[in-house]
């Protein structure tokens, strides 16, 4: 009978109690760790979609010698460079009115904060053009200066700030990029503003770096040089196998700016004690704007 009662017997509310204490602890940690995991994956997915962009407005460098306008003034931007609509003549003026795909296929808009996107060109401390990308993000947490921190350390020249007028308080994070190609030496060389290939034809409507390009202590120069030969000229052939040699020039119209490209081929050992001399078309030409120290110009 006594075993029977035994068998009988429950859970005390003690020991009740300590099961339920222990599951709510349980269930605190794996919500704790869930908020980490899920706020990681935001920092991420923010800092990739905004590598994204950056090397989108790359892209469109290299294709528009220009940087993207300014997203907050010119709406038709995010959608162009996500191919979804056409670029206008401001926005690209060598591929007007036609579809390109900067960003990945099914990119998003917009962050998973939430928080949304802008860019555009800026203009640095040394006056040199760079392109940006920043964002906002609400999170009223304790963690939000952290969050921003986070996002910032991934991107490239990258900053964060906290707006404390704002309630819940936002992080603003901004990015920037230099010019494709360009690199800034510390020991004084210079750097190349830009590269591009120019047919023969549109030479004339190339311009001419100017000071406004450079930062102090350094001055703008445009060197072209010659890729791809039409044919030889027909004066050049008593060259008797001498090696022959080019140089190449730009003289710039001072008023307009405009380049034209001046082309000699010199041809040596030709019995005469001195080199002949003639001109020869060109198909492209590569043109490469630096600037270069003032001593060395």
């Amino acid at each position: 009978m006594l075993n029977m009662k035994m068998k009988e017997r429950g859970f005390t509310l003690l020991e009740l109690l300590l099961v339920l204490a222990l599951a709510s602890i349980l269930a605190l940690g794996a919500l704790s760790m869930y908020q980490i995991q899920l706020r990681n994956f935001k920092v991420d997915k923010t800092s990739l979609q905004m590598q994204q962009w950056l090397q989108a407005g790359m892209s469109f460098y290299v294709d528009c010698n220009q940087w993207p306008t300014d997203s907050k003034q010119d709406p038709n931007i995010v959608e162009a460079m996500m191919g979804e609509a056409p670029l206008t003549p401001q926005e690209c003026p060598r591929y007007a009115n036609t579809i390109r795909q900067y960003m990945p296929l099914n990119s998003d808009k917009n962050g998973p904060f939430p928080n949304d996107y802008s860019f555009g060109p800026v203009t640095s401390q040394n006056s040199t053009t760079l392109f940006q990308v920043s964002t906002d993000i609400g999170d009223d947490t304790p963690l939000l200066e952290t969050v921003g921190k986070m996002i910032a350390a991934r991107l490239p020249n990258a900053a964060s700030s906290v707006d404390e007028s704002t309630q819940p308080k936002k992080v603003a994070v901004q990015a920037m990029i230099n010019v494709p190609g360009q690199a800034l030496n510390q020991s004084g060389h210079g750097f190349i503003l830009n590269m591009q290939m120019v047919p023969s034809t549109q030479m004339s409507s190339v311009k001419q770096p100017t000071q406004a390009d450079c930062p102090k202590g350094l001055s703008p120069i445009l060197v072209n040089a010659i890729t791809n030969f039409e044919a030889q000229p027909p004066t050049m052939t008593h060259v008797n196998g001498g090696a022959m040699r080019t140089t190449t020039t730009s003289q710039v119209d001072p008023n307009s700016e405009k380049v034209t490209p001046t082309l000699t081929v010199f041809g040596r050992n030709t019995g005469l004690g001195g080199e002949s001399q003639d001109s020869v078309d060109a198909n492209e030409v590569l043109l490469i704007s630096a600037c270069i120290p003032n001593e060395g110009k």
